[in-house]
């Protein structure tokens, strides 16, 4: 299963959502002899708000600077994709131990993938958007646990090099 974050900027503010994909791949073969392979993407479910965890930005998400609301937008997509989650009585006070994975890589997340998203504009068009495959979050974070392994256990995940 693959899931697509969205990201949405429109006049009364910031929207994101996900949606679940499943996955297929079709193998042709050229007459010429040459082999190609097309990934499919299915629909499974969908699109939904991604839920907001709170911890830095009561106001909602945001993206294309380091700020609260993209360190909140890094949080919850990283919560869901390890598929971890707050109750929703505790939706206003973040409790890390819930969510222990999202906790420890947000802040580095943030850095390097939700602040180079596309920032805030001037003008608002409706087709803005930005689109984040999990397979990219899978990547990005089997990137962090290789450097883990070579780092001193003194630094944290999302600790600045």
């Amino acid at each position: 299963m693959i899931k697509i974050y969205t990201g949405t900027r429109a006049p009364d503010g910031c929207r994101v959502t996900v949606q679940a994909f499943s996955e297929d791949h079709v193998q042709t073969t050229r007459p010429d002899g040459e082999t190609t392979v097309t990934r499919l993407l299915m629909v499974a479910g969908p699109a939904e708000p991604l839920r907001h965890v709170v911890w830095h930005s009561p106001t909602g998400f945001e993206w294309g600077y380091h700020g609260s609301g993209p360190a909140d937008l890094a949080l919850s997509i990283l919560a869901d994709h390890f598929g971890e989650r707050q109750t929703p009585t505790e939706a206003r006070a973040f409790d890390a131990e819930r969510c222990p994975q999202a906790a420890r890589y947000h802040q580095a997340f943030k850095r390097e993938i939700i602040a180079e998203l596309p920032g805030p504009t001037v003008v608002v068009a409706p087709e803005f958007a930005w689109t984040l495959e999990s397979t990219a979050v899978d990547a990005w974070i089997a990137g962090k646990r290789r450097e883990e392994e070579t780092r001193p256990l003194s630094q944290a995940a999302g600790s600045p090099q």
